[in-house]
């Protein structure tokens, strides 16, 4: 119990807040994406959940770290690769022996974002539920130290126009790099071995997923699921930490930043082809969910028709 009362809840805004204090070298951060390097100076220790829209990955260079992840005990080693999902308690261990690594932490929203044309990558991250240590190989560490060494480069230069999109271009290259790595050294869980919950999101996901036209109603999903919408709802939140309907919105979120951002449909088309009411309604949601019109929001990508 007196473990438990220590335990503190860090998100992405909670890092970035404490970048000065916990001494370890971010070398980039947005509101998004933070990169942390030589993870092994950092000062502030102490046992944390991460938040629900979080994903950490480290990775071991050299040496050795041992973490305990929902009081379960693993070691990392060089050119291994610890994955902590969303939710997770890593509580504070102190066995390293020579230890340097560097860690990325990201937004559940920006990795979605980032894999928009393969998302799949909730179903691959449950295969980590009973062995979160992925060894990468020697290669793949080299490669990613290579796309590291190219963002810090271009860090060193003045931004320009499109420097978010650039960064991010890097780290979805990265995570493909992770995710080939991971379909090289892990076999999928047998569904027979899974939680019956874990099952039912994972399919609930898979139809989100592959819908071209997401539908905005939760009992669309619950209908095809053959289950209740509140079991559905309950399920998800016990499971990823955020409802049926937070998943819903963020896949219907992404899927008009896209239009938004990649094609030339006018916003009365986007309204059309994603089956809104009406306009009104559609730029009612936008604002919602992306802080602005769709008007605005294409403004601030500098669009121009």
């Amino acid at each position: 119990m007196e473990r438990e009362n220590t335990i503190r809840q860090v998100g992405i805004n909670d890092i970035l807040d404490a970048s000065e204090r916990i001494n370890a070298g971010i070398t980039y951060t947005d509101k998004d994406i933070i990169v942390i390097e030589h993870l092994e100076d950092m000062t502030e220790r102490g046992s944390v959940k991460l938040s629900k829209d979080m994903i950490m990955i480290i990775a071991c260079l050299e040496g050795k770290m041992q973490v305990n992840l929902n009081a379960k005990l693993y070691t990392l080693h060089p050119y291994e690769v610890l994955i902590c999902k969303p939710n997770i308690i890593l509580y504070d261990h102190e066995n390293r022996t020579s230890f340097r690594g560097n860690a990325v932490c990201l937004s559940t929203r920006i990795l979605q974002s980032l894999l928009h044309y393969g998302s799949d990558i909730w179903n691959r991250f449950f295969q980590f539920n009973q062995n979160p240590v992925i060894c990468i190989g020697e290669e793949s560490l080299q490669l990613f130290s290579l796309y590291s060494e190219i963002m810090r480069l271009r860090l060193k230069f003045p931004q320009r126009s499109y420097h978010k999109e650039v960064m991010t271009t890097f780290m979805r290259a990265i995570i493909y790099e992770l995710l080939a790595d991971l379909d090289h050294n892990t076999i999928e869980t047998p569904p027979t071995s899974m939680k019956q919950g874990d099952i039912l999101f994972k399919k609930f996901i898979e139809i989100l997923a592959n819908s071209e036209i997401k539908q905005r109603n939760l009992s669309h999903y619950a209908d095809r699921l053959f289950v209740t919408s509140k079991y559905l709802s309950t399920v998800s939140k016990k499971v990823s930490g955020r409802t049926a309907m937070d998943w819903i919105n963020e896949y219907v979120t992404d899927d008009i930043q896209h239009f938004l951002t990649h094609t030339d449909k006018s916003i009365k088309e986007i309204s059309e082809y994603l089956e809104f009411t009406n306009i009104s309604f559609f730029g009612k949601y936008v604002k919602a969910h992306l802080g602005c019109s769709p008007k605005e929001f294409r403004k601030q990508l500098g669009y121009k028709k």
